[in-house]
């Protein structure tokens, strides 16, 4: 016989393979069905809270592009936003010229941010966006590379969520400067819903590498944006 193993005299029983149902069980423990029931309804609060529509503001936009009149297409992305009756307008940043962050050759950047109301839910801010974009003529061909207008939904007043097609706040909002920078300039005390934190404590994060710049004060960028509300589009296409 092997030294440390006993002999086995009988063959085993049912209760020496599975123990006792109330081995180990916690009377206070909630039942199977309350734990699924509290799921069941915690699922469906963050479900309703992105679908459902709601009036909130603090809402963020990330604006920018690369291409061709950058400066007129970020005005004309704003004045469309503000064109819809579900958008309040509250504040522009100054527009920014930054460095792509990619590894795709492409020209520089011109971004700014967006502080809106919102009457609807996340969901449905995130198809008028995408909407916006492909009216503009955004064709998503090449992964991070050049495009007519890209537009970003940063911040969803405090609201946190992931979905494989939404993720509020922005998964690269604390890794762009050209996201924080402008964010911060329209509101310096923004705190970041998930980790409680002040944003501005992110940028000494960032990587170094990122250029930014200052191109267009606010105060400039709005009287921009009222010219291009007071001019009539041509075939669905910025002037």
């Amino acid at each position: 016989m092997i030294k440390g193993f006993r002999k086995i005299t009988r063959e085993p029983e049912e209760k020496d393979i599975f123990p006792p149902k109330n081995i180990g069980k916690n009377k206070e423990q909630p039942s199977l069905s309350t734990v699924d029931n509290d799921k069941i309804k915690l699922e469906k609060e963050i479900r309703d809270s992105v679908s459902n529509n709601i009036k909130i503001n603090g809402v963020f936009i990330g604006i920018g592009s690369n291409m061709d009149n950058r400066v007129q297409y970020c005005a004309e992305s704003i004045r469309r936003i503000q064109d819809d009756g579900r958008t309040k307008f509250l504040a522009v940043s100054s527009l920014y010229v930054t460095s792509p962050v990619s590894p795709v050759p492409q020209e520089d950047f011109v971004n700014c941010a967006l502080e809106l109301g919102w009457n609807g839910s996340p969901k449905g801010l995130l198809s008028f966006l995408n909407g916006i974009e492909h009216d503009m003529g955004r064709v998503r061909l090449v992964a991070k590379g050049p495009r007519v207008i890209d537009l970003d939904i940063l911040l969803f007043g405090d609201l946190v969520f992931s979905t494989p097609a939404l993720t509020i706040p922005h998964p690269q909002l604390l890794k762009r400067k050209f996201a924080l920078l402008p964010c911060l300039e329209i509101n310096p005390s923004l705190v970041h819903p998930l980790y409680k934190k002040p944003l501005s404590s992110f940028l000494k994060e960032i990587d170094k590498t990122q250029k930014i710049s200052p191109y267009l004060p606010a105060v400039q960028v709005n009287r921009l944006i009222t010219q291009y509300s007071n001019r009539r589009r041509i075939d669905g296409k910025p002037l």
